[in-house]
């Protein structure tokens, strides 16, 4: 952890950890019972304090109470003893004190028990465990803007030939462009710019603005649709829900649809340089029945949440299917112009609406 663990917990009983301080407070938690033990002893130490302070406070009040009855009853029968009734205990007094020690006795008891029982959650339910992990992830993906990610395609399946009474809609449709070495970059919702380079060199553009959505062609008029998920077509995942330009909605798609589970990187302990943190890796298998992409797999920081790299086996794309990689490059402020077909070719080029 950044700080001493012992100044995190302590900051913890205090409700003073910022988010982040708290995500780094579980993973420290999670990492190995000697952490968890320590947590345990002190909210062992924190409950025992409390509940001592409590019924000091308590037995103070209750000996003040009772001292200032006796001294008043002994005035009356005995005058002149009413000066050392102070030091002398009383009956009610000590009945409070066996109750403080039951009291204390109890509340340590429900510490344990607390502890044990979180102990246990977190460490005995991995899916639970993977499942909130995740929903880290999709926080941090609806809050990330201005990111660059790199595409490589590992494996291409192509889809098994079969009769024209067959064919899917996407057999019926033009080739997709290459994907091998295409970036994308996104900022907010419906806001992207795909950028392929076809087999002759020449570039291919689709992209949206968050209003109009865009498509420029090495030759030909740019097009332009009011609406603004029109020319998703070449972002792979579009046809199950996880297009990648909609990335928080791919990890939604995850939850609904598949088998998560949290593992360390293959060596255990593979570090990222630039940000200074491990990384973690998620992998989501396809549950039966359902569709999208065989096995996602995801590398993240595991302090940040932030995505480094995900991995998608047999990621429907046309009529094909890919071993797909999605690689972020790095964080970046676009203008708003940036997403606009105007930013991607000449003045000279003939524009057309599509529906």
């Amino acid at each position: 952890m950044s700080d001493a663990p012992r100044q995190l917990i302590d900051r913890y009983f205090d409700d003073e950890l910022t988010p982040a301080e708290f995500a780094e407070f579980e993973e420290w938690l999670r990492a190995s019972p000697d952490n968890a033990a320590m947590f345990a002893s002190a909210a062992i130490f924190h409950d025992q304090l409390t509940t001592a302070m409590k019924a000091r406070s308590a037995l103070a009040a209750e000996e003040a109470s009772t001292n200032s009855m006796s001294r008043v009853d002994d005035a009356e029968s005995f005058p002149d003893a009413a000066s050392d009734q102070d030091f002398r205990p009383t009956t009610r007094g000590a009945a409070f004190r066996r109750r403080a020690m039951v009291v204390a006795a109890t509340s340590l008891a429900a510490s344990l028990l607390v502890v044990l029982l979180f102990w246990r959650g977190v460490n005995e339910n991995p899916a639970a465990a993977a499942t909130a992990e995740l929903d880290r992830l999709i926080a941090a993906a609806m809050d990330a803007k201005g990111r660059v990610y790199r595409l490589d395609v590992e494996e291409i399946h192509p889809a098994p030939a079969r009769s024209d009474r067959k064919k899917s809609p996407e057999q019926n449709r033009p080739p997709k462009p290459p994907l091998d070495g295409a970036t994308l970059s996104v900022d907010g919702a419906n806001r992207f710019v795909l950028s392929h380079r076809l087999s002759d060199g020449q570039m291919l553009i689709t992209g949206a603005d968050g209003v109009t959505s865009w498509a420029v062609r090495p030759e030909g008029p740019v097009k332009v649709s009011s609406d603004p998920t029109h020319f998703q077509r070449d972002v792979p995942g579009h046809e199950h829900a996880m297009s990648l330009n909609h990335l928080d909605q791919a990890l939604e798609q995850l939850r609904r649809a598949y088998e998560i589970q949290v593992l360390p990187t293959e060596d255990g302990e593979e570090v990222d340089e630039q940000h200074s943190e491990p990384i973690r890796l998620l992998v989501a298998i396809r549950r039966r029945g359902e569709r999208g992409p065989r096995r996602v797999e995801i590398s993240y920081g595991a302090t940040s949440r932030e995505l480094r790299q995900l991995r998608f086996v047999d990621m429907p794309y046309g009529p094909d299917r890919l071993t797909l990689r999605l690689t972020f490059v790095e964080s970046k402020t676009f203008s708003d112009s940036y997403f606009r077909h105007e930013s991607h070719h000449d003045g000279n080029r003939q524009v057309v609406g599509e529906p």
